[in-house]
């Protein structure tokens, strides 16, 4: 069953992306690819974390990852625009709010539509304990206040995850989280940004002003928050190196046929070469290490 799958998306992304080539079409354009999601939803190359009650396949981590791994081979920005869906739904997920799962992911699972999560923000990246969008808590209702950034798919999701503190909290508690659907009052997106790479993924911004929200909205309370932020990170890690091994993959083949011109924006390497910079970032992949390195080197000289 897993070779089926893996077979399923091959023969889609070679017949959908890389003979007509889609890739480097929508690196041009930076269009959404609505399309190809649509067509990978069609087929069962999406959703596949997502319970069974829900509509999903249910599948494990690893049939996830071998899927993935296809579609990334094809286009790591269409891959991030495709596996976004299953990070904002994976808070849902662990924190096995029945009701929300329903609702929320129902909505995935019935129509080829997307979703956001909300954690990084202006001046907190990697360090989610930093963020400084907040929430007060108004009778039946949360009103949030703030700004999130690089929020992939933001643009197009008909929700969101959105991480926020509660007033008067510092570091790592009072974090909490919620189910921001795109049309709440108060709740916009902004700021397409124009990246390096992985172009036919949309990053903007999420802007938070007296946003209203529901109280059974609430996936994560104030002391819970942060610890489904970090367990979420851990289930997606994996997802990381699958778009990895499929650049690797798609490079290797690409660079035996046009080796000599990898730095021409004519063949499909010089994208490829953007494209995989941005997997150095992902949810604080060189950052963090980067943190704990010089918190070390800093103890050290003063020790």
């Amino acid at each position: 069953e897993q070779k089926m799958m893996v077979d399923t998306a091959r023969r889609l992304v070679r017949a959908h992306i890389i003979e007509p080539r889609l890739d480097m079409q929508l690196d041009q354009s930076g269009q959404f690819p609505h399309q190809i999601y649509q067509t990978l939803w069609e087929n069962g190359c999406t959703n596949l974390e997502f319970p069974e009650e829900v509509g999903g396949a249910g599948l494990s981590c690893l049939d996830h990852v071998v899927v993935q791994e296809e579609i990334h081979y094809g286009c790591l920005g269409i891959g991030t625009s495709v596996a976004t869906n299953n990070l904002a739904s994976m808070p849902l997920i662990l924190a096995d709010n029945k009701k929300l799962l329903k609702k929320y992911l129902g909505m995935l699972t019935e129509a080829p539509l997307y979703a956001a999560y909300g954690c990084s923000e202006p001046d907190a990246g990697s360090d989610v304990a930093a963020l400084s969008t907040r929430f007060v808590k108004k009778g039946d209702k949360y009103i949030i206040n703030g700004q999130k950034r690089w929020i992939t798919n933001g643009d197009v999701a008909k929700w969101y995850v959105v991480f926020a503190r509660e007033e008067g909290t510092r570091g790592h508690q009072g974090i909490a989280a919620f189910v921001v659907d795109a049309d709440a009052p108060g709740a916009r997106w902004d700021s397409l940004v124009h990246k390096l790479g992985q172009r036919a993924s949309h990053t903007c911004d999420l802007v938070f002003e007296d946003c209203e929200v529901p109280a059974e909205n609430l996936l994560a309370t104030p002391d819970k928050g942060f610890r489904l932020a970090m367990s979420t990170f851990d289930r997606t890690r994996p997802w990381i190196a699958s778009a990895a091994c499929g650049v690797m993959r798609r490079a290797r083949d690409e660079s035996l046929k046009y080796a000599r011109y990898g730095y021409t924006c004519d063949f499909v390497v010089e994208k490829l070469m953007r494209d995989a910079k941005l997997l150095q970032i992902y949810e604080g992949t060189s950052q963090i290490q980067r943190m704990v390195i010089a918190r070390d080197l800093v103890r050290a000289m003063v020790a």
